[in-house]
């Protein structure tokens, strides 16, 4: 059996598990506890300064009734109860609490400014990028930026805790679809039905827990990294100071280099992503000298059917 079969039985062996294993179970209930990614999200939102949202900047062209998408982003937040979430402390732990006021959007109207796109570019990065209290305060606001009659911003401020990369397509989709059933005052079409939301996710996700695989896996890792030392020998030119804060550097590769780590990737069944971490790890093993390095890298995942959406 060749590599890439003997990979997609795997996969397809997975995947029949999954399917497989009992369904996550729907809960009436207004307070949960957090997914283990979002305690940590807490934990580092109270820990570090700055923020760790994910902006979101529509630009709308065309006709708009601002009251039919203020009422369609209520919508979307009712059928995904979490964009509603504050998460208190509960004694020593924190919850996601849903019982709250579905947020409301805030409409700026622009179109008298000298430059209405410079000032809504502006208006709609210090939206986006402004702190929340996660205790107190929902972290999800919408607001409508007017810079014409046809032509507008829509920004969200949406911390992490609630929002991810694969939540953005899906949002958009479901705001859209919700947008036309209100407009037309139909039922909004296309959309999957929800059997559970992301605080049922959450419970199963805990009670996953003692079940016993979990700690199969935690036990796994440990054997695997008990050995190794616990920070690489790395030449630096300035001295590393908790909670900094980094800065990205731009780098333009070759469209030449690009297709042969495409053409790489493919040959070993392998993402683009895969072999760029192969290539730091390269590096930093020859920079600190030692074979074996250990990288963290969060992965977004969904492999079950009724969290995919």
């Amino acid at each position: 059996m060749s590599e890439a079969s003997r990979r997609s039985a795997i996969d397809a062996l997975i995947a029949e598990r999954l399917e497989r294993s009992a369904p996550i179970p729907h809960v009436d209930s207004t307070e949960s506890p957090l997914t283990f990614v979002q305690q940590s999200l807490w934990l580092t939102s109270h820990l570090e300064q700055g923020t760790n949202n994910r902006p979101l900047i529509l630009s709308l062209q065309g006709d708009l009734d601002p009251a039919v998408l203020g009422s369609a982003i209520k919508s979307v937040v009712r059928r995904h109860p979490v964009l509603g979430s504050t998460f208190p402390l509960r004694g020593t732990e924190p919850v996601q609490y849903s019982g709250n006021p579905t947020p409301t959007m805030d409409v700026r109207d622009l179109s008298e400014e000298p430059d209405p796109s410079a000032a809504a570019r502006n208006l709609a990065d210090d939206h986006t990028s402004r702190s929340f209290d996660l205790e107190n305060e929902v972290p999800f606001i919408p607001l409508l930026i007017r810079l014409s009659p046809t032509d507008h911003l829509l920004a969200f401020a949406m911390h992490h805790i609630v929002f991810d990369g694969w939540s953005e397509p899906l949002f958009v989709d479901e705001l859209i679809a919700h947008y036309d059933a209100t407009l037309e005052g139909t039922d909004p079409a296309g959309l999957p039905d929800l059997k559970i939301d992301y605080a049922d996710h959450a419970r199963w996700e805990r009670a996953t827990i003692t079940e016993g695989s979990f700690e199969t896996q935690v036990q796994y890792w440990r054997d695997q990294l008990a050995d190794l030392p616990p920070d690489l020998e790395l030449p630096r030119d300035r001295a590393v100071t908790p909670n900094a804060i980094a800065s990205p550097v731009h780098v333009q590769i070759p469209q030449g280099v690009m297709a042969d780590l495409e053409e790489l990737a493919k040959r070993h069944n392998a993402t683009l992503f895969m072999v760029l971490l192969a290539a730091l790890e390269v590096l930093v093993a020859r920079h600190a000298g030692v074979d074996d390095v250990v990288v963290g890298v969060p992965t977004p995942g969904r492999p079950r059917s009724e969290t995919e959406n």
